[in-house]
């Protein structure tokens, strides 16, 4: 189906060295700045619909704002920043957000430019160079006086750290040194750069996601009901190189896995609480606590970051920022009379933070901040005044945004927003304490009844007909059919495809009108390598319901069974209804390749083309997409004897470099190395240098096993799930 580009995902089988993938990135501005010019007039919206890509990369998105920004208004300085970036929202709000704060950012040092040569002129670190120890290999992010990158540290087994960069010291790294939790980011090391006049902090990589994601998601049409939205954001910008950086392997948080949304967004609370009770018996104060100060990993778990404002609670501290929808009301009238010469400093403790953790939670719940973010912070007293006045008046019942939110656990949030801090709970254990009740199994029940409410009504209503026991008991008991989806769930998450179809089937058998059931039955059957049961059962559900990824999933069955017809007439059929993603073009590409039914040899070869190249707009980084530009270039020569298959050189180094012990791989690059020595008569030493390479590596298939699926999954790309 057609994504919104607010939620386009990095390539499934993308990975780091693309060759050809790195170009484009880094030729990409340039291309689009060129636009600009011709056009007479840059437009940034427009470049993003036409080159979606560039939201996977935030470093080359922020500074392409920052030159709109400069080149759209004679005075920079006038110009209404929040209705500028107004424009952005449509690629979601932590996009948006994330300009209008780098505008921000640049609007202040435009502004202030002491700032500069009181920290000095630093020399921030170029892409795909050296800095220090690390190779920079992506900018993560950017603010006033610091910037974080993506680096490998090749001394250490080339591992994927992230690289804080700032002209000054931090006591960021003081703080994280005293502080050792699984739901803390943890620092590697500090140091200094001095041919860059810069200091460092090292940390390791461990996702791009954060709960804006989760927000973003979560709220984008009804509202949530169900827990899988939570690993859809931590893994909704994520690259397999990412995963494989991250641990190797991926196994998802077991609560944030399945069940419902109210209960993932406990057990996300759950291991926040028990990070931030951490802190506190540390002595640490977080002092901004945030939905983007909470990053994902890959498998769902929070971490908290971003110690810069962090204090110790034990000293008396003035005040030293936050933002304003999760201040609590001691900063905000702080904030308020901060130029009053009376000012005294005050005794902060834990309970400023739990306040920020209960708008934290009521966000995540209701869809919206406790008090609405103001749309100008250019007097940031008169901000907080309004926002201590909103706080005074009371916060709005988050039952009224999510009628899915138990009395109790809206109490409990509502209590951790009380105005007067001695109206909240005086530590976080006690806060994590109150969200394990919670996730007890009465309350879990009712959650589960308020998300499925018709269902649940007639149980109880039969329950209730046969007796007050067994009433009680229905009420409380899930039923089997979805204990049983929810156990597959947690099995095919963990890889365990054999256990999950067992539980799908069960889930069937016992409610065979539960389509998501019979949808996930036929993929675990898929994963576990049965390939004519699966596509049967996708063939049943796309004939009975005709859901787009019934039919894609039975269009690439037919693919990985050797069946390139039947799997055209499924794509085609999606692309004729407007339905199309990198899995349709690639596959529907790599079916024509492989036809010699309803068109020639050249006009296969043709339409395959047109379809990869789209699909490799669709994802530049995806290997599949890549590969199948080999394949095509090969055919294009075994077409034509004069034709010289040299296009596909930069696409052979990216699967060489993604897929280098396949032996479908090693057999296609073979034959095309075979082609470039027969055809090419001008080898230049790069080139000689890779064909060298190719010929140390075998590229002859075992006989018997031309056939096997699993490693021909190579040339296909399964479809997007439900």
């Amino acid at each position: 189906m057609n994504r919104d580009p607010s939620t386009f995902r990095a390539a499934d089988d993308a990975t780091w060295g693309d060759p050809l993938a790195e170009q484009r990135r880094f030729k990409l501005p340039e291309l689009i700045k060129a636009d600009w010019v011709r056009t007479g007039q840059p437009d940034l919206v427009a470049s993003i619909a036409q080159h979606p890509q560039i939201l996977r990369d935030r470093s080359v998105l922020l500074n392409l704002a920052i030159e709109e920004y400069k080149e759209r208004s004679d005075d920079a300085s006038e110009l209404d920043l929040h209705g500028y970036c107004e424009r952005f929202h449509r690629f979601g709000s932590s996009i948006q957000q994330s300009i209008l704060r780098q505008l921000e950012t640049q609007r202040y040092l435009d502004a202030h430019p002491e700032l500069l040569e009181l920290f000095g002129e630093p020399v921030w670190p170029e892409l795909r160079e050296p800095f220090g120890d690390f190779l920079v290999l992506e900018e993560l992010g950017r603010g006033a006086i610091a910037r974080v990158y993506l680096c490998r540290q090749s001394e250490l087994g080339n591992r994927a750290v992230v690289v804080k960069a700032t002209p000054f010291s931090s006591a960021e790294a003081h703080v994280l040194g005293r502080l050792n939790h699984p739901n803390i980011i943890p620092i590697h090391s500090i140091g200094q750069v001095p041919e860059h006049s810069l200091n460092y902090l090292c940390m390791p990589f461990c996702g791009r996601s954060t709960l804006v994601d989760v927000l973003e998601l979560a709220f984008a049409g009804e509202l949530p009901r169900h827990g899988d939205v939570v690993l859809r954001a931590a893994r909704r910008w994520t690259t397999r190189a990412d995963e494989l950086a991250h641990n190797g392997h991926v196994r998802p948080q077991r609560r944030a896995s399945c069940g419902t949304y109210v209960g993932a967004v406990m057990a996300l609370g759950i291991d926040i609480a028990e990070a931030l009770d951490h802190a506190h018996q540390q002595s640490i104060l977080h002092g901004d606590i945030k939905p983007s100060n909470i990053l994902l990993t890959p498998d769902g778990r929070p971490l908290l970051m971003d110690f810069n404002l962090s204090v110790d609670f034990t000293d008396s501290v003035g005040l030293r920022g936050g933002t304003l929808p999760y201040m609590p009301p001691e900063h905000l009238q702080q904030l308020q009379t901060r130029s009053a010469a009376t000012t005294e400093p005050e005794k902060f403790d834990a309970r400023c933070d739990i306040y920020s953790f209960g708008a934290l939670l009521y966000e995540l719940l209701g869809g919206v901040t406790p008090i609405p973010m103001p749309a100008s912070l250019d007097d940031p007293a008169a901000a907080a005044a309004r926002a201590l006045q909103q706080q005074r008046a009371g916060i709005p019942p988050l039952r009224e945004l999510n009628p899915l939110v138990s009395p109790s656990l809206e109490r409990k949030i509502h209590r951790c927003l009380a105005f007067d801090s001695k109206d909240r709970p005086a530590t976080m254990a006690e806060v994590k304490r109150g969200l394990e009740e919670e996730m007890r199994l009465a309350p879990s029940a009712s959650r589960r009844v308020r998300t499925r409410p018709r269902k649940y009504a007639a149980i109880v209503a039969v329950a209730v007909a046969i007796g007050g026991i067994g009433g009680t008991y229905w009420a409380t008991k899930p039923p089997r059919h979805e204990a049983e989806f929810q156990r597959g769930q947690q099995a095919y998450a963990d890889g365990d495809y054999t256990t999950a179809t067992d539980h799908y089937a069960a889930a069937v058998a016992a409610a065979p009108e539960l389509i998501p059931a019979k949808f996930e039955l036929a993929r675990a059957k898929l994963a576990a390598g049965e390939i004519d049961a699966a596509r049967k059962e996708f063939q049943q559900l796309a004939h009975r319901h005709g859901d787009a990824q019934s039919i894609a999933h039975a269009g690439y069955c037919f693919n990985l069974q050797g069946l390139p017809l039947p799997a055209q007439e499924r794509y085609e059929k999606l692309l004729a209804k407007g339905i199309n993603s990198v899995a349709i073009s690639n596959n529907l590409g790599a079916s024509y390749l492989a036809s010699r039914g309803r068109l020639s040899m050249s006009d296969s070869i043709a339409q395959a083309e047109t379809l990869l190249k789209q699909a490799l707009e669709l994802d530049s980084g995806s290997t599949s997409v890549r590969l199948n530009l080999v394949r095509l270039e090969v055919a294009k020569a075994s077409d034509n004897v004069a034709y010289s298959p040299l296009a596909a050189r930069r696409n052979v180094e990216a699967v060489l470099t993604a897929a280098p012990e396949n032996r479908f791989v090693q057999s296609l690059i073979g034959k095309w190395r075979e082609l470039i020595i027969d055809r090419s008569p001008h080898i230049d030493p790069d080139l000689e240098a890779l064909l060298t390479r190719i010929a140390q590596r075998p590229h002859s298939l075992p006989p018997t096993d031309t056939s096997s699926a699993h490693d021909s999954r190579i040339y296909y790309i399964e479809p997007a799930a439900r």
